[in-house]
């Protein structure tokens, strides 16, 4: 993630991640997308827990997202799949 020559510290990177997992039961439609799509964005390995919290919340609003919601998750979601075998 460097597109302005900015690398972020990967300590820096996993607290938000850490952070997010924890939050994450809690996130409404759109804490959820900007979320995924900000992870998908940094193009960084997500931690397994830290993406199956984020997915469960998902999968838990799934019928209360909006249009653009589901399309930045889906959006987010493909991004986040290309990254992994």
């Amino acid at each position: 993630m460097a597109p302005l020559g900015i690398e972020l510290p990967r300590a820096m990177i996993n607290t938000l991640l850490s952070r997010a997992q924890d939050l994450a039961p809690s996130f409404a439609q759109q804490d959820i997308s900007n979320t995924l799509w900000a992870v998908a964005s940094m193009r960084v390995a997500v931690p397994p827990p830290v993406l199956a919290a984020l997915m469960q919340r998902c999968m838990d609003i799934v019928d209360s997202l909006s249009p653009q919601g589901l399309a930045n998750i889906t959006w987010a979601i493909a991004v986040l799949r290309g990254s992994y075998p």
